[in-house]
């Protein structure tokens, strides 16, 4: 039994990812350009908050599905 979250969109699993996946796998860290990024501080930590949506979970057997 496989669970697919209810608000997964069916497209989405559908189309395939337009990310070249090897490139990015065989790139070092230091070749991706963090310099847009600001640097997290104490107060960042102090101030966040954990938000988690509780998970809604629909059963999908895909061998009772019909073609």
């Amino acid at each position: 039994m496989i669970y697919i979250h209810a608000n997964m969109k069916y497209n989405a699993m559908k189309k395939g990812s337009k990310t070249d996946w090897k490139r990015l796998n065989e790139m070092g860290d230091e070749a991706i350009d963090t310099s847009d990024i600001p640097e997290l501080d104490e107060e960042f930590f102090q101030r966040a908050k954990i938000n988690v949506r509780p998970s809604a979970r629909i059963p999908f057997n895909p061998q009772n599905e019909q073609s």
